[in-house]
């Protein structure tokens, strides 16, 4: 008989809602880089996955607003946690994409 201790996997999915983006879209628009990318997000709801256009949110970018999504809907989220989100982009055609994120340092950062 062997015996394997593990860790229960506390991995939230979520799926972005309207309202998730115009709240990012509400906390970045006046952030230098962020203002084209906001206010893309602003009209159409979904993040501009398009390399060169001048509203594409990059990796990092889309991790920064999770960020800012994540502490609104779950402000006391534990050291930790992680997330794997679905957001709406836009890269040509109107699909999704996934995220997944974890809260370390109380930062939510790239997993």
């Amino acid at each position: 008989m062997t015996m394997v201790f593990g860790f229960r996997d506390n991995t939230i999915r979520y799926t972005l809602e309207p309202t998730d983006y115009d709240f990012a879209a509400a906390a970045l628009l006046n952030e230098p880089g962020f203002e084209a990318p906001a206010a893309s997000v602003a009209n159409y709801g979904n993040f501009d996955r398009r390399v060169g256009n001048s509203a594409y949110w990059s990796d990092d970018m889309v991790v920064t607003a999770l960020g800012i999504i994540l502490n609104n809907i779950d402000p006391s989220a534990s050291e930790e946690q992680k997330y794997i989100v679905t957001v709406d982009i836009y890269n040509g055609s109107n699909t999704t994409e996934d995220f997944s994120v974890i809260k370390t340092g109380g930062e939510w950062v790239a997993n």
